[in-house]
């Protein structure tokens, strides 16, 4: 499990942005690397503003602490198969639909690795989780992802279903 001081060294390096809630208040903790930033922005200017705005509600309403829908076609999303890889997807699924690919580095904590419309996904998705894991592995070598069985091991409260439930 990642401590705070890793993910704050990883930030020092500028090899992860921490995005902060709109109004202060934090709850739980998005990082994302900066070509994630990058693509965030290029969906911006290619969706326009109003789409990427609507994303950030949900990048806000995760860090903020808002409800989350754990499931299929909900919020985020544990990424299947195969199950070993324990990634995860943030995604916005209005059209266009956009997607951060990353893992939990400990409990209300999503380190977003890859990003990109889903369109750019369709056909390499296990390309793009393998780039991910390795993303990962060079951020932080030695340290595994955060994994669990219930959706409160990921996202702690303000889950539908509930916390206690075990990931879909």
């Amino acid at each position: 499990m990642l401590t705070h001081k890793q993910l704050d060294d990883a930030v020092a390096a500028g090899h992860l942005l921490q995005i902060a809630p709109r109004d202060g208040t934090m709850k739980r903790c998005l990082y994302i690397t900066p070509q994630v930033r990058n693509d965030l922005l290029r969906f911006r200017a290619d969706a326009g503003a109003k789409r990427a705005s609507q994303l950030m509600e949900l990048v806000n309403r995760f860090i903020t602490g808002g409800l989350m829908i754990v499931a299929e076609k909900g919020d985020i999303k544990r990424l299947k198969p195969p199950p070993a890889l324990d990634d995860w997807n943030i995604r916005s699924i209005q059209d266009p639909p956009f997607r951060i690919i990353g893992y939990f580095g400990r409990p209300d904590t999503f380190v977003g690795l890859l990003g990109k419309p889903r369109g750019e996904f369709r056909s390499h998705w296990l390309t793009q989780r393998t780039a991910a894991r390795a993303t990962w592995g060079a951020l932080f070598p030695e340290i595994e992802p955060h994994h669990g069985h219930r959706i409160g091991d990921y996202v702690t409260e303000n889950t539908d279903p509930d916390a206690n439930q075990p990931v879909p």
